[in-house]
């Protein structure tokens, strides 16, 4: 009995936290429009995980367990802004994945080699922008 109540708790801890203790990466959240300057081609909601350590593999990110729709390509200043999963990045690099402008971020979830870790806006981050 002991060992599945704490099973639950570490799946529970794994929720929340990955159940390794402090996630490997920061999250940003802005929505990206057209400021008047050609900012971005199209309106989106940027996402970037940022590496908290060296050699880490960012696999996946997911926005409100995958209802907020992800595109494919996002243009800002002229440049693709989306990166390419997975992929390794050293500590302070980031990786940026663009979503559905329109999606009202309450969760991001992500997937690296280290684990999985869920973010909560209000919580864990805050969306800038409108």
């Amino acid at each position: 009995p002991a060992m599945k109540k704490y099973l639950t708790g570490c799946g529970l801890a794994l929720i929340l936290s990955g159940c390794g203790g402090t996630p490997p990466v920061d999250i940003r959240s802005s929505k990206i429009a057209d400021n008047g300057f050609g900012a971005a081609e199209a309106p989106f909601l940027s996402i970037t995980a940022t590496a908290k350590s060296d050699d880490l593999e960012i696999r996946e990110i997911t926005v409100n367990k995958g209802n907020c729709q992800r595109m494919n390509s996002a243009r800002a200043m002229g440049q693709e802004m989306t990166s390419r999963l997975p992929k390794t990045v050293s500590r302070g690099e980031g990786v940026i994945q663009a979503f559905d402008y329109l999606c009202n971020v309450i969760e991001v979830e992500v997937v690296t080699d280290e684990g999985s870790w869920t973010f909560r806006e209000g919580n864990d981050f805050r969306t800038w922008g409108n």
